[in-house]
């Protein structure tokens, strides 16, 4: 019998998907709401602690390879920058002590060994600016995301059926769609 694994990775990536969202539209709202003249970024980082008191943004592979490293399935942070790009000693990174953290993401379970991968093609963090584009990079930040054991992972190769892409282009408009050839 063939379990059905739609519903579990259709759930994680609108998980993921809502986060990106929210996050751009925290960064346009911001502006508007706060009366704020020049407010940084918001980002969205992968974080391995999320939890924490003072969260981190990592790209690093947890204990015992779990998560892989840039599986956004480890957790995330956002929050919004206090600082603006090009601004001296400006770092992406979440800063505990300046900047405003807004939400915060545990790690998805795991079950059996097996569970889903939120696989990132360009690392830890994604960011938007005040008017919903991205920031820092360009291009499409993509996301493959399917329900396998991470050691088995392959995002040029996804294995199920029920797999998911998640792409983000420099305006910031995301969308799900299914994986074409088994790849994003």
């Amino acid at each position: 019998m063939r379990r059905r694994l739609s519903p579990r990775i259709s759930s994680s990536a609108n998980l993921l998907l809502a986060g990106i969202q929210r996050t751009r539209s925290e960064a346009i709202q911001t502006t508007r709401a706060n009366g704020i003249e020049q407010p940084g970024d918001v980002f969205m980082c992968r974080s391995l602690n999320a939890m924490d008191p003072e969260p981190e943004c990592s790209n690093d592979a947890g204990g015992g390879g779990f998560p892989a490293e840039n599986d956004w399935a480890a957790g995330w942070i956002m929050y919004v920058k206090s600082t603006l790009p090009g601004s001296a000693g400006y770092d992406a990174n979440f800063q505990a002590d300046e900047d405003i953290l807004i939400q915060r993401q545990p790690a998805l379970g795991a079950a059996d060994g097996a569970r889903v991968v939120l696989q990132a093609n360009q690392g830890a963090r994604i960011g938007f600016t005040r008017t919903g584009l991205r920031s820092l990079d360009a291009g499409f930040f993509t996301f493959s995301i399917d329900y396998t054991k991470a050691e088995e992972f392959d995002p040029d190769a996804l294995a199920n059926s029920d797999a998911r892409c998640l792409f983000i282009n420099w305006t910031g408009r995301a969308e799900i769609r299914r994986p074409t050839a088994a790849t994003c």
